[in-house]
């Protein structure tokens, strides 16, 4: 009987602590919410190769078309992986116009198709 006269006493003193306290109001200030990245994938001809030129101001860039003939420009950094049909280490220079290759993409703020990765799919 202690026991339960003690755990109402309890209850009632949390409870009533509870309603002398400020109510709850909605935050104003906004969540940060991370955006999942989203990688594409394009299979394409290889239309053109471009490597970056320091001097004028481009970046390296390479160019597909699908079987659909849809035409995509992506942005190549040092960080894109780049691999040959048989998996092996490759860079920018072994690719060719008329290879067909595969790209895996991100979309950056300013639009561009960045490459994160470029396997040759067929000679």
């Amino acid at each position: 009987m202690k026991t339960v006269v003690i755990l109402a006493v309890c209850v009632s003193a949390f409870l009533g602590a509870r309603s002398d306290a400020a109510p709850l109001k909605a935050s104003s200030e906004k969540s940060t919410v991370l955006k999942t990245v989203r990688h594409q994938t394009m299979v394409g001809k290889v239309t053109a190769v471009a490597a970056a030129d320091a001097k004028a101001g481009t970046r390296a860039e390479l160019a597909l078309v699908d079987a659909n003939g849809r035409a995509s420009t992506f942005a190549v950094s040092g960080e894109t992986a780049f691999y040959t049909r048989d998996w092996k280490y490759a860079t920018i220079g072994t690719i060719r116009n008329g290879q067909t290759v595969k790209v895996t993409y991100r979309v950056a703020k300013d639009g561009m198709k960045e490459a994160l990765s470029v396997s040759v799919v067929q000679e």
